[in-house]
């Protein structure tokens, strides 16, 4: 069984009458249990983000983006104003 700490939460008046609405639906038993589900939640979702973020700063110099390489070698297109339209060209739409 895990250690358990006690704690005092402020917590947002609207946070804390949606969740005993969930306790009287039977979604959840107590706010303990509900705030625990949460936390859990939140820290996974945390450690997948620094995961991710920590696996995309190490492949950075392996991964070669091809958009970063537009207008290196420009070249005679017959497009008007191709860079300032670079929007439209690619994704058919415009910023």
């Amino acid at each position: 069984m895990s250690k358990i700490t006690q704690m005092t939460l402020s917590l947002p008046t609207d946070l804390i009458n949606a969740t005993e609405r969930l306790i009287q639906s039977g979604l959840v038993k107590t706010i303990d249990d509900f705030v625990t589900l949460a936390l859990h939640h939140e820290l996974l979702k945390m450690q997948k983000l620094s995961e991710i973020s920590q696996d995309s700063q190490e492949n950075s110099d392996a991964f070669d983006d091809p958009i970063w390489g537009l207008g290196e070698n420009p070249i005679q297109s017959g497009l008007r104003d191709a860079s300032e339209n670079i929007d439209k060209y690619l994704y058919g739409t415009s910023v």
